[in-house]
């Protein structure tokens, strides 16, 4: 959610994780960029944010892998209708970029 423009620009709270976030905005334009170069094939790229989870390298905890693992299922097995160029939450809703 950090490299989200609509995220930065609607937050009450100031995040301050500038380097982080410039790191994920960027990811969020390769997945609009690969997702354009790829339109008509039956590859899909999207991206989502399963939510902080335990890692030797975090103190705060979210929630559990199982539940961060749900997006990723969800997009992972998509129709072939299903989308392409967009980014899911961690309750595999769509976001705002």
């Amino acid at each position: 959610d950090l490299g989200s423009f609509y995220v930065h620009e609607t937050s009450r709270q100031p995040q301050f994780h500038c380097a982080y976030s410039a790191s994920k905005a960027s990811l969020h334009m390769l997945t609009l960029q690969l997702a354009n170069d790829l339109k008509g094939t039956r590859i899909k790229v999207n991206a989502c944010a399963p939510g902080s989870i335990p890692t030797d390298l975090t103190t705060y905890h979210e929630h559990a892998i199982a539940v961060a693992t749900k997006p990723i299922i969800y997009l992972a097995t998509l129709s072939d209708d299903g989308p392409t160029g967009k980014f899911f939450g961690q309750h595999c809703e769509q976001g705002k970029w």
